[in-house]
C-alpha cells in the first residue's frame, strides 16, 4: 500500500511540474549525456527542451555539439545557425560553428566566425591561434604569421604558437626557420606530439625519408591513433618503397578520419605505384571532393588519367596543379598538353 501511495504521489508531482522545470531538467540531462559521451540520448533530451521552448538557444547549441560528435554535420550546422539567429552575439555557438567549418575544410567561413569571436574577445590567445591557423589553411601565410607573432609577444614560450608558426614557415619553404621554431617548441613542451610530426614533414620536403620516419614514430609514440601522423608515416614508407606497411597505415588513417584528404591522396599514390589506375583515380577524386587544395593532388590525378589514356582529364589536372605552383606539373603539361 505504501508503494502504491508513493507512486501516485510521484505521478502527481511530475504531472504538476512546470514547463520551466521540465525544460531545465531535460537540458541538464543532455549536458550529463554529453559528458558521458552518450550522444543519441543527448539529442533526445535537448529536443524535448526545445519542444517546450523553441527559443532555447543553449539547447540548440548543445544539441549541435551532440550532432557533431555523431558525425551529423548538416544537423549540427542547422542547430548552430539557429542558436546564432536567436542571439547574434552568442560566442559559444560561433566557436562551435567555426570548429565545424574547420572539420569540413570550409576555412573562409571558419575565419569569418573566428573574426566575429575575436571582436568579442580581443585578447583571447586561443582565438588568435585559431585565426592564424585559418589563414595558414587559406595560404595567407604572412597574415597567419602576424597572429602567431601576436601570441608569442604575449607568451614567448607558447608551444602551440611556435608549432604553428614553424608549420607556416614550412609551407613558405623557409625550412631552416621552420626547424628553429619547431625545435624550440620541443624544448618548451617535449610531450607535444605535433612538433615531431611537423619536423617529420620538413624532413620529407628535404627528402630525408629515414629521418622523417623517426620523427613520425616519435609523434605516434605519444599519440598512437592520430590519423595525420599515421598518414604521414605511411607517405614516408611509400617513398622508401615499403608499400605494404604504407597501405596499412594510410587505411588506418582513413578509418579514423574519413575526411582526411591527405590520406586519400596518399592512398591514390599507393595505387599509382602498384599499377592500380582505376582505384587511384577513384580515391584521388575523393580527396578532391574533400579538399582540392591538397599539395600534389592534381599532379597525381593527372598522372593517373595519363596512365588510363584520358589525355583531356590529365591535362586539366596538370593545369590545376600548375596554377597551384607545381613545377613538376608544368613540365608534364608542356610534354603532353601543349599543342602549340
Amino acid at each position: 500500500m505504501k508503494n502504491f501511495i508513493y507512486i501516485v504521489l510521484l505521478f502527481v508531482f511530475i504531472a504538476c511540474e512546470s514547463d520551466e522545470n521540465k525544460k531545465a531538467r531535460f537540458f541538464f540531462e543532455g549536458n550529463n549525456m554529453i559528458k558521458e559521451q552518450y550522444y543519441p540520448r543527448a539529442v533526445e533530451v535537448y529536443s524535448q527542451a526545445i519542444k517546450i521552448d523553441p527559443t532555447f538557444k543553449d539547447a540548440y547549441n548543445n544539441r549541435g555539439i551532440a550532432y557533431f560528435e555523431l558525425g551529423e554535420f548538416d544537423l549540427a550546422l542547422k542547430d548552430y545557425n539557429k542558436a546564432i539567429a536567436l542571439d547574434p552575439k552568442f560566442d559559444k555557438a560561433y566557436s562551435n560553428r567555426a570548429n565545424l567549418f574547420a572539420k569540413l575544410n570550409r576555412w573562409e567561413e571558419n575565419l569569418s566566425d573566428l573574426e566575429m569571436i575575436m571582436a568579442m574577445k580581443k585578447d583571447s590567445i586561443p582565438i588568435l591561434l585559431d585565426v592564424g591557423i585559418a589563414n595558414t589553411q587559406l595560404k595567407q601565410y604572412s597574415e597567419a604569421l602576424k597572429y602567431f607573432d601576436m601570441v608569442l609577444q604575449k607568451e614567448p614560450e607558447n608551444a602551440k604558437a611556435l608549432i604553428n608558426r614553424g608549420t607556416t614557415k614550412f609551407y613558405m619553404d623557409s625550412l631552416d626557420q621552420a626547424l628553429q621554431d619547431l625545435s624550440l617548441a620541443i624544448k618548451v613542451d617535449p610531450d607535444e606530439s605535433s612538433s615531431y610530426n611537423s619536423i617529420g614533414q620538413v624532413y620529407l620536403a628535404q627528402e630525408k625519408f629515414h629521418e622523417a620516419l623517426g620523427e613520425f614514430d616519435e609523434a605516434l609514440e605519444k599519440l598512437p591513433n592520430e590519423p595525420y601522423y599515421l598518414n604521414n608515416k605511411g607517405y614516408a614508407l611509400l617513398k622508401l618503397g615499403d608499400t605494404k606497411e604504407a597501405e596499412s597505415l594510410i587505411n588506418r588513417s582513413i578509418q579514423l578520419d574519413p575526411y582526411n584528404a591527405w590520406a586519400y591522396r596518399n592512398k591514390g599514390l599507393y595505387y599509382l605505384e602498384t599499377d592500380n589506375t582505376e582505384s587511384a583515380i577513384r580515391v584521388l577524386e575523393r580527396a578532391k571532393e574533400i579538399n582540392d587544395q591538397v599539395e600534389k593532388l592534381h599532379f597525381y590525378l593527372g598522372n593517373a588519367y595519363l596512365k588510363k589514356g584520358d589525355k583531356k582529364a590529365a591535362c586539366e589536372a596538370f593545369k590545376t596543379s600548375m596554377d597551384q605552383g607545381d613545377t613538376e606539373a608544368t613540365a608534364l603539361y608542356a610534354e603532353h598538353c601543349n599543342t602549340d
